[in-house]
């Protein structure tokens, strides 16, 4: 069951004490007991229904010459300026999560710039180019006289010039050069990688 809440929306007890009205003259304007005035100066409001506290609403308006409301209110019910700042809240969690979404593809923008950066320093000044060897195969091969297992992988350099020895794929099964431009498949027992005009 909800629980209504129900106020007036003005302080009845300040207004009354700055009128030329005592309780007793009130409580006989309004015909209802003093005992029931001061419950509701007191702001308990419990033993009274909405549609008598309304009545006395409007009556101590026309007597008080003040705009008197009871506001009625269940669990639900926000009022405005809870609501105003249940909105900020909403806006400013949608706005961190704007701001947290746009840094995390900053960051895996940036990720993949220095990763690029790092690409084209080793070949333009360093005269390097990474890649990297898998053996696919279902025995061992020898990469530059390096034993390489079965599913294993070897990370090497090359210098322009430079070769790179892979031997030993007895089955001519896969083995496979990765290298940042590109992935290279190979089905041959013995072969060389060799660097020539910047690609092997």
């Amino acid at each position: 069951m909800k629980r209504i809440n129900i106020y007036f929306d003005k302080n009845i007890k300040t207004l009354i004490d700055n009128s030329n009205y005592s309780l007793k003259e009130i409580s006989l304007k309004l015909k209802i007991p003093l005992s029931s005035l001061e419950k509701i100066l007191d702001g308990k409001l419990e033993g009274f229904s909405i549609v008598s506290l309304k009545d006395i609403a409007n009556r101590l308006s026309h007597l008080l010459n003040e705009e008197i409301h009871v506001i009625c209110e269940d669990d639900e019910t926000v009022k405005p300026n809870q609501k105003v700042n249940k909105r900020f809240f909403n806006k400013a969690i949608s706005f961190k999560l704007i701001i947290s979404i746009f840094f995390i593809i900053n960051l895996v923008f940036l990720y993949f710039i220095v990763k690029d950066l790092k690409f084209y320093r080793d070949v333009l000044y360093k005269n390097l180019y990474s890649l990297t060897i898998s053996n696919h195969a279902s025995t061992e091969i020898l990469v530059n006289e390096i034993e390489l297992a079965p599913q294993d992988s070897i990370k090497m350099e090359l210098t322009p010039g430079q070769n790179i020895k892979i031997t030993g794929n007895k089955n001519n099964e896969n083995i496979v050069i990765t290298t940042p431009n590109a992935i290279y498949n190979i089905n041959l027992e013995n072969f060389e990688v060799i660097l020539s005009n910047g690609k092997p």
